[in-house]
């Protein structure tokens, strides 16, 4: 992660980071199955390993109205925007999930069929990206993250009775 923002201190930006690697760590890997992987604050873009993926954080959107988003790259790339984001750490967070769940941003699942089809990317944050929970950090600050749905979300034969995302917020998968 690079803090580009003027309206993002970097100690918010360091909690913010501490807090996305907790809940990694601590709750999105070991449902998904992921091995955590490994955050951290730079200084500037040219200090990040050449094969890591990158989130940088700014003050505005190129297009008014976007939180943030996430791009594939030669390296995953994922934006955040200050202004526009109702919780700056809570869109990091949705970020760095989507990222780590697609990293090439080419995953899809077979859902029901709506108007515009029945392929679903594998966003894991954006069919529930308006939930976040609070997160403490070791300096005993609550830093907010993203709620993010669950492997049964996507499996649209599972039953009624089963946790399709982490805080229990949906009813059903897709």
């Amino acid at each position: 992660v690079v803090n580009m923002s003027s309206l993002v201190s970097q100690p918010d930006a360091e909690k913010m980071v501490t807090a996305v690697a907790i809940q990694i760590a601590s709750h999105v890997a070991p449902l998904w199955n992921w091995l955590p992987s490994e955050m951290q604050l730079f200084p500037s873009i040219g200090e990040v390993p050449d094969d890591w993926q990158i989130i940088t954080i700014h003050d505005d959107a190129e297009t008014s109205g976007y939180g943030g988003y996430h791009l594939d790259s030669t390296v995953a790339l994922g934006k955040v925007f200050a202004r526009d984001s109702a919780s700056v750490s809570r869109t990091l967070s949705h970020e760095v999930i989507e990222i780590l769940g697609d990293p090439a941003i080419n995953g899809w699942h077979d859902g029901p069929t709506l108007s515009d089809g029945s392929q679903y990317a594998d966003e894991l944050c954006d069919p529930i990206q308006h939930h976040g929970y609070e997160i403490t950090i070791p300096d005993g600050s609550k830093v907010m993250v993203s709620n993010f749905v669950l492997p049964a979300w996507f499996d649209q034969t599972n039953l009624h009775g089963t946790k399709y995302d982490y805080l229990g917020v949906l009813q059903k998968p897709f």
